[in-house]
């Protein structure tokens, strides 16, 4: 295996491995998110009475992060078709 077979290889797997972790922050955010919006939208189902100001900071904190893991996947996206290119 040549040296260029080794590096695309090796970076293979990194861009999987950011893919795989920006793809677990997108599932974790959806979740925190329908969390809060769920408090949000009916304060009274929660065991505990909800604070709606702290419900609504979790639901901009999970929008935020969403947002921000959309970007790593774009991000990877580029940089996948970078490496492409160079290696064509």
């Amino acid at each position: 295996m040549d040296n260029a077979s080794k590096f695309s290889s090796s970076a293979d797997k990194q861009i999987v491995d950011i893919s795989s972790i920006a793809l677990q922050g997108l599932e974790q955010s959806q979740t925190h998110f329908e969390i809060a919006a769920s408090q949000i939208a009916d304060p009274g189902t929660a065991a505990d009475s909800v604070d709606l100001s702290r419900a609504a900071v979790n639901l901009i904190s999970a929008k935020d992060s969403f947002g921000a893991n959309i970007k790593v996947m774009q991000t990877v996206d580029e940089i996948q078709r970078t490496a492409i290119a160079m290696l064509a």
